[in-house]
């Protein structure tokens, strides 16, 4: 058993370095913007660069199902895994994809900034077979200040839903660790900003 943890943490290891390559290359930008919270930045990640690549997609999936396999093994129960659009559609998607691969299928819930403007005018695409109560993983590729995410968190939770955890892929740290915490969830991230920049 130890040996097989021991080629799991090697693997995971390789895939994060190749994940790493491939945020440097294909998503960091140096350059003056303003990010979704309204503050300004002289480094911008623009992780669909990288999630919207065959590789990209790859490599962030299985990262994310390694850690979501971890929560499971602590004692968290997930039974579906939503996101703010449309940072987070690729990941929910692929990691729905990847856990009926594994005979563990969570379905996958793409939260709407605002509510559809006709039809059902819900919130939440993806949801309508679920229970209510229900635990719910919240992903993002890119959190600052954890804004949009805790926006889609409020969404999740007044559509009579639990939120188990959140992760995303880049922890920019500015504060969302923070606020998260002080609302009763955890955030846990692949990388950090001085990771990806440096």
């Amino acid at each position: 058993m130890a040996h097989v943890s021991f080629q799991h943490t090697y693997l995971m290891a390789d895939l994060k370095q190749q994940l790493l390559d491939l945020l440097k290359t294909r998503s960091l930008l140096r350059k003056q913007v303003i990010l979704s919270s309204g503050q300004p930045s002289d480094v911008y990640i623009d992780c669909k660069q990288t999630t919207l690549s065959a590789q990209g997609l790859f490599l962030v999936t299985e990262i994310f199902w390694s850690m979501i396999e971890t929560l499971r093994t602590s004692g968290m129960h997930i039974d579906a895994i939503a996101g703010p659009t449309l940072g987070a559609d690729p990941l929910v998607c692929a990691l729905a994809y990847r856990s009926f691969l594994s005979h563990q299928p969570l379905p996958a819930i793409i939260v709407r900034k605002q509510a559809k403007a006709h039809g059902t005018a819900q919130f939440l695409e993806g949801a309508t077979h679920l229970s209510k109560g229900s635990q719910v993983l919240v992903i993002e590729d890119v959190v600052s200040t954890g804004r949009s995410m805790q926006q889609a968190i409020t969404h999740i939770v007044n559509a009579g839903f639990t939120v188990s955890a959140c992760m995303c892929m880049v922890d920019r740290l500015m504060g969302a660790q923070e606020t998260f915490k002080r609302n009763g969830y955890l955030l846990h991230s692949i990388f950090k900003l001085n990771d990806v920049q440096s």
